[in-house]
């Protein structure tokens, strides 16, 4: 019984680690200006970050224009996706969501469930026109309480403490994030720079120490998964030094969603992610229309 346990648990805390980007990401969500909206360079074109309304129409893909330097201009929007994961011959199911929680609050949250466990990951975050900034980020694993973790972001004194790791304070870093928020960042700065993103270093705090990621650019495919078929742009993740990198196809017409994710240990391919639906403002996607 007590091995069977073990099992399970690093099995799921296997599955988590996908999402957390890169290590990974979320890899996240996000978030698109309208396809007909024109952006100026002298002028500035500001958008609500409340959600819009469930409609009766499928949801529209969306061109990603270059937008100016203020995040806020992003609109984001709710989603729900719902990826198979495979590892080491096993398979699971994960969920992913973005919701706005009123306030320019959002919270983004990770459920992974295997053999009749489920494990929890979320953030609260909000968006300044420099980029997010966490408030809190919160880890639950039912079958490891070590592995679980509790941050708080001082943004005021510059600092961020996990509760749960001897209340270690750390200083603030610039571009600095918990593992979710890190992946919301990097969809948000491809949607903001689109062609021009080439890459980008992110420190993301991890317990009581940063762990930096570069993620570069690598090419464009069209890809197909359970979903549909989607024009993808291919992103490389991984930390300086180690033999360990984890690709991400993202969807370029779709806020950037996670498609595809496959994480490779000294060239030999050990996980992979794929994408099965996804539903924006609670409408699913109808990829026909792209």
């Amino acid at each position: 019984m007590y091995s069977k346990t073990v099992c399970n648990s690093n099995l799921i805390t296997l599955i988590l680690s996908l999402l957390v980007f890169w290590g990974i990401s979320t890899f996240a969500i996000a978030s698109v200006t309208d396809s007909d909206t024109e952006i100026s360079p002298d002028a500035t074109h500001k958008h609500s970050n409340t959600p819009e309304p469930h409609s009766d129409q499928n949801p529209e893909p969306h061109s990603v224009p270059t937008l100016g330097p203020n995040f806020t201009d992003i609109n984001l929007r709710p989603y729900k996706a719902i990826y198979k994961a495979d590892i080491k011959g096993l398979s699971a199911t994960l969920t992913r969501s973005l919701d706005h929680r009123g306030d320019g609050l959002w919270q983004l949250q990770n459920d992974a469930s295997v053999f009749f466990s489920t494990i929890k990951e979320r953030c609260l975050l909000q968006i300044t026109p420099q980029g997010i900034e966490s408030l809190n980020y919160h880890y639950k694993n039912p079958l490891s309480s070590k592995r679980n973790s509790s941050l708080k972001f001082d943004w005021a004194n510059n600092n961020v403490q996990d509760s749960h790791n001897k209340g270690t304070i750390l200083n603030l870093k610039n571009n600095s994030y918990d593992k979710l928020s890190f992946q919301l960042q990097l969809r948000m700065d491809l949607i903001q720079q689109g062609q021009h993103f080439k890459s980008k270093q992110y420190h993301v705090v991890d317990k009581d120490r940063f762990k930096t990621y570069r993620v570069e650019r690598v090419s464009e495919e069209l890809i197909v998964t359970p979903a549909g078929t989607f024009k993808a742009i291919k992103l490389k993740q991984y930390r300086p030094g180690k033999n360990k990198h984890t690709f991400i196809w993202m969807a370029k017409d779709w806020q950037y969603i996670i498609l595809r994710l496959e994480r490779f240990k000294k060239g030999n391919r050990e996980h992979s992610l794929e994408l099965l639906e996804m539903k924006i403002n609670g409408k699913a996607i109808n990829t026909t229309k792209q």
